[in-house]
C-alpha cells in the first residue's frame, strides 16, 4: 500500500494560515494547461483549492492527502457543487502496490425511505445520508500520510476567516435565489441581504468548527453525537425521514474499478452505483482509433456516431443499473464484445435512434485530480446532487444538505425502456445512480491520463469526448478540457449544445440530416472536466495539468 507514517512536516498553525497570507503570496495560476517535467500536478474547479493541494504536497502529503485538501476546500468554496452534506467517489492508483482502489461514499436513502415518500419530489424529502466526511477519513486512514486535520485544516481556515466568492458561485447563488428565504442559507450567502457578488468575500465558521473536529476524531465527529442530532432536525424540518441510526450505519465501500484494455491502453474508471464507466467503455468498445480518426475530429458523422453510443448506453443505464447491494451487476454482459458488435451494427450515419428504443437531473458536482512525486494519482469526484443540493442548512454545524435521493429514477421512466422492476428505484438504504466517472488510463503498466468531471448527466458523455480528444486526436490537455462538447439527453433525438459551443452551420445542417434535432441552450455551460496527463519520455515524467476554464477551473504544476 501507498499508505506509509511520517513525522509531519508542517504544523496544523502553518497550514491554518494557508487561505489567507500565503495564499497571496502565490503566483498567480492559469486557468489552462500547466506543463513541466516535475513532481506534482493538480487541477481543480477553482485556485483556492488547486492551492491547497499544492501546499500540501510541497510539504510531504501524497496525492490522496492533496486530493483531500481539494476536496474539503470545494466543499467550503464551491457548496454549490459539492461539500461534506454530500458525497463522492475516488479512484486511487498507489505506484508502490501498482493497485487500484475505489471508495463508493455515495448518499445512502434513510432506512424509512421508499417509492411513496420519494414520489412527493420534495427537495428535503430527498435528502440522503451524506457520506463524503466517512470518504475522506477513510482515504486518509488507508493512503495518507500528513494528519487528518493539516488536510482539513486549509479548508477550516477558508470557512472560519472567509474566501473571495467565485464568478461561478456568485451566478449559481443568483439562479437559486429562492433558497435564499431560508434564513440559515442566506445566513451565509447573503451576509448582506442580498446573494454574495464575485470576489465579495463570505464565511461559514460553523463549518470551519466541524472540520476541525472531524480532523481531531474522525469519523465520530459528523456520525456519532451533537452534528447528526441537529443534521437530522433541520432535515425532517424539511420533509426528510432521516434519523440518527442512519448516519450511525453508514458505511463506505470499496469496489472494483471496472477496467478493459482499448487501443494499447488499460481504461479504468467507475463500476456501479455508476453508470458512467458503463457509458465510457461502451463508447470505446463500439469503435476503433482509426475509425475516430477517420470521421474526424467533432466533424458531423463524429458528433453522431458518439452521440448514438451515449443514447445506447443510457438506455443500458434504465434498464439495468442500480445498486449492487440490491441489483445483480450486469456490466460484464453489458461489456460483452458480441453484444457490443450487434449494437454497432445497428448504428449508421444515416440514421438517429431514440434511447428508449435502443428525465433524470443531476447538478452539483465537483471533480479534482493530482498526481505526486511518488508515482501516485488520485481521480476524485464529490456532489450534493443539484445546485447547493437540497438548500437546507443546519446552521450550527455549518452544513449544507444534498438532494441526491433525486437521482432514483422518477416513477414510470425505467417502464418506457422496459425496465421492470426498475433498477434504480428508491428504496431505503439503496446508493442512486450517479453519473460520475473518475477515471485514469494506463499504458504499458503506469498512468498516462486521470480525469473526471462535474455537470450531473452530462459527466460522462463529457469525459469520453475529452478522453477520445486526447487519446485518439492528441490534442493538448488544454484543448480537450476547453473544447465544445454536446450532450444527448435520455429523451427523444435531441442534441444539446449551449449557445457559446454551438456547431458550425455547415455541420448544424449535417447533424440535421441524419435525423439529429439540434437544440442551443442559451445559458454557458456550467459543466467542468479536469485532466492531468503523464508523459513519459526517457529520463522522467512529464506532467500535464488542465483545468476547464467554464467554471474558472485552475491547474497547477511544480
Amino acid at each position: 500500500m501507498l499508505r506509509y507514517r511520517m513525522k509531519p512536516l508542517i504544523s496544523s498553525s502553518a497550514v491554518a494560515l494557508f487561505a489567507g497570507a500565503a495564499l497571496a503570496a502565490m503566483p498567480d495560476a492559469g486557468t489552462g494547461a500547466n506543463t513541466a517535467q516535475a513532481r506534482f500536478a493538480v487541477a481543480a474547479e477553482n485556485a483556492i483549492s488547486a492551492r491547497a493541494a499544492m501546499s500540501i504536497l510541497e510539504h510531504g502529503g501524497t496525492a490522496v492527502d492533496a486530493a483531500i485538501a481539494a476536496s474539503a476546500m470545494l466543499g467550503v468554496t464551491a457548496p454549490v457543487s459539492s461539500g461534506i452534506g454530500g458525497g463522492g467517489f475516488a479512484l486511487v492508483y498507489d505506484a508502490r502496490e501498482k493497485s487500484f482502489t475505489f471508495l463508493d461514499y455515495r448518499e445512502v436513502a434513510p432506512r424509512r425511505y421508499d417509492a411513496a415518500i420519494h414520489a412527493a419530489k420534495d427537495r428535503g424529502v430527498r435528502i440522503g445520508v451524506p457520506g463524503d466526511v466517512a470518504g475522506l477519513v477513510e482515504l486518509h486512514r488507508r493512503f495518507g500520510t500528513k494528519t487528518l486535520a493539516e488536510d482539513l485544516a486549509p479548508a477550516a481556515d477558508a470557512a472560519e476567516h472567509g474566501f473571495a466568492v467565485t464568478k461561478h458561485l456568485a451566478e449559481m447563488l443568483r439562479f437559486r435565489s429562492t433558497y435564499l428565504t431560508s434564513a440559515p442559507f442566506a445566513a451565509i450567502f447573503a451576509p448582506r441581504g442580498a446573494p454574495a457578488e464575485e470576489q465579495q468575500r463570505i464565511e461559514n465558521p460553523a463549518l470551519g468548527g466541524t472540520l476541525r473536529r472531524v480532523g481531531a476524531e474522525g469519523t465520530r465527529a459528523f456520525y456519532d453525537g451533537a452534528v447528526p442530532l441537529e443534521l437530522v432536525e433541520a432535515a425532517r424540518a424539511a420533509g426528510s425521514t432521516l434519523e440518527t441510526s442512519d448516519f450511525a450505519a453508514y458505511r463506505v465501500v470499496v469496489r472494483e474499478p471496472l477496467r478493459r484494455a482499448w487501443e494499447g491502453y488499460e481504461v479504468v474508471t467507475a463500476p456501479p452505483p455508476s453508470a458512467g464507466g458503463l457509458l465510457l467503455l461502451q463508447t470505446l468498445g463500439l469503435y476503433s482509433a482509426r475509425e475516430l480518426t477517420k470521421l474526424g475530429w467533432q466533424s458531423a458523422d463524429y458528433t453522431h456516431l458518439l452521440a448514438e453510443a451515449m443514447r445506447g448506453a443510457m438506455a443500458d443505464r434504465l434498464r439495468a443499473i442500480g445498486d449492487p447491494a440490491f441489483v445483480a451487476d450486469r456490466t460484464a454482459e453489458l461489456l460483452a464484445p458480441k453484444r457490443l458488435a450487434a449494437r454497432r451494427a445497428r448504428i449508421d450515419l444515416d440514421r438517429t435512434h431514440s434511447p428508449a428504443l435502443f428525465p433524470l437531473e443531476e447538478g452539483g458536482t465537483s471533480h479534482v485530480v493530482v498526481a505526486d512525486d511518488k508515482g501516485n494519482v488520485v481521480s476524485l469526484t464529490s456532489t450534493v446532487n443539484s445546485p447547493f443540493g437540497s438548500g437546507v442548512v443546519a446552521p450550527r454545524a455549518g452544513v449544507l444538505l444534498n438532494d441526491e435521493l433525486s437521482d432514483f429514477t422518477e416513477p414510470g421512466l425505467a417502464g418506457a425502456f422496459g425496465a421492470v422492476p426498475d433498477p434504480n428505484g428508491a428504496r431505503a438504504g439503496a446508493r442512486p445512480v450517479s453519473s460520475m466517472v473518475p477515471t485514469i488510463v494506463m499504458r504499458d503498466g503506469a498512468p498516462v491520463l486521470a480525469l473526471g468531471g462535474s455537470g450531473g448527466l452530462r459527466i460522462s458523455g463529457n469525459v469520453t469526448q475529452v478522453l477520445l480528444c486526447r487519446l485518439v486526436f492528441d490534442k493538448t490537455p488544454e484543448n480537450c478540457v476547453s473544447a465544445p462538447r454536446f450532450f444527448a439527453p435520455p429523451s427523444g433525438p435531441a442534441l444539446v449544445f449551449n449557445a457559446d459551443q454551438a456547431p458550425p452551420v455547415g455541420t448544424w445542417r449535417e447533424l440535421s440530416e441524419k435525423g439529429e434535432q439540434v437544440r442551443i441552450l442559451p445559458a454557458p455551460d456550467g459543466t467542468a472536466v479536469q485532466m492531468i496527463s503523464l508523459e513519459r519520455p526517457a529520463g522522467g515524467v512529464t506532467l500535464k495539468a488542465a483545468a476547464d476554464p467554464r467554471k474558472g477551473g485552475v491547474s497547477l504544476v511544480e
